[in-house]
């Protein structure tokens, strides 16, 4: 197909099926995908979060950038959000961080949020293998990098906490750790490497 050709479809993807390839719409499929991006110089007008999105902060200490989505997402939406934005849900490595994220949720108090849990937040962690097995490695909480609270740098919890009423991990105002409910929509962080775009 000539690029001529192309600007005249009105199609905006294509999808490789067993016949062929096959020119949609992409609203039309329901189909696995995947990304391709160069490896680019990044554009001035990116910032220093390397992206467009400018509610993206840098936390020039800690080397990362934050932004606090107050609407409300299962934790599941959550992470997906923060991809899609090519972030990450936050992860916690330090006091100085945890410092940081408290000062980020302080600056959306609870008459302003629309969660029904109002006081806590979704972070980068959860338990990722049956919670039920107890002393079994994949019952405890792990970050979605893969390490231990501990390793990660930062474990204190709240009072009581985990009591493991949820698999999913949340933060509240005081910075302290919470096990909470996966499919209970909270507000949430993401974390985003200012070197990758």
């Amino acid at each position: 197909m000539n690029k001529e050709h192309c600007s005249e479809t009105l199609y905006d993807c294509m999808a490789l099926v067993e016949s062929g390839l096959n020119y949609k719409r992409c609203a039309e499929l329901r189909l696995p995908f995947i990304c391709f991006k160069k490896n680019v110089e990044v554009p001035p007008s990116l910032g220093k979060c390397t992206t467009v999105d400018p509610a993206y902060k840098l936390h020039g200490i800690l080397n990362s950038c934050y932004k606090f989505h107050p609407e409300p997402r299962k934790w599941s939406e959550a992470f997906k959000t923060c991809s899609a934005e090519g972030a990450y849900l936050a992860i916690v490595n330090s006091d100085e961080e945890v410092e940081h994220l408290k000062n980020l949720f302080a600056e959306y108090p609870p008459k302003i949020l629309t969660s029904d849990y109002k006081d806590c937040v979704f972070l980068g962690y959860r338990i990722f293998g049956d919670e039920t097995i107890t002393n079994h490695p994949l019952s405890y909480f792990y970050t979605i990098h893969g390490q231990l609270l501990d390793q990660a740098g930062y474990n204190r919890w709240s009072v009581g906490q985990p009591n493991r009423s949820g698999n999913c991990g949340g933060m509240y105002r005081t910075g302290l750790l919470n096990d909470i409910w996966c499919h209970v929509p909270y507000a949430f962080i993401c974390e985003k490497d200012p070197q990758s775009y």
